[in-house]
């Protein structure tokens, strides 16, 4: 989107001009969104709060990733999955709600085993599903073995954005 940035503007203002160009409300909302750094009720307070000239070059630059087919999760570089934000980018690929189904059944079988229980995501990438069942209110140990290429990248700092209070560690496949 190309606009004049010598005066401020209002992330109000971004945001309308962005579901013009999108025609798309909810995925315009989210990318305004994360190029904002604020989530929901936090973002909608600041509606007629000026945008920085970063955060607009930042909101187009995820506009135009959106527009040539980048798929969403991408372009955001998070994705939701079942209670947890994941990080994700192109190096994974993005949970789907099938994920979100096997995920949920493992924790119907964890829930038959008693004492500790360990789980064990191979190959994992952006570890939706040892990172879901890591975050199960029971003890439970998620081991996620990566292949070397994502080891320390985005499982790592998937760890970091979900302040995992459990038990998770990454090993090498």
């Amino acid at each position: 989107m190309a606009r004049d940035t010598s005066g401020a503007v209002t992330w109000r203002t971004l945001l309308n001009e962005t579901i013009e160009v999108l025609g798309e409300r909810p995925q315009a909302r989210w990318i305004c969104e994360t190029a904002c750094g604020l989530d929901g009720d936090e973002f909608l307070a600041e509606l007629d709060e000026p945008a920085t000239e970063r955060m607009v070059a930042q909101l187009d630059a995820m506009v135009a990733r959106y527009r040539a087919g980048e798929p969403l999760a991408y372009v955001m570089g998070h994705w939701s999955f079942r209670t947890i934000e994941l990080m994700v980018d192109r190096r994974v690929l993005i949970p789907r709600p099938e994920t979100e189904m096997v995920a949920g059944r493992a924790l119907e079988l964890a829930r038959g085993v008693a004492g500790q229980r360990r789980v064990v995501d191979l190959g994992t990438g952006s570890g939706a599903i040892g990172l879901s069942l890591s975050m199960w209110h029971e003890p439970m140990q998620s081991v996620l073995v990566a292949p070397p290429p994502m080891f320390g990248c985005v499982t790592v700092r998937g760890l970091m954005r979900c302040q995992l209070m459990c038990v998770a560690r990454l090993t090498w496949l």
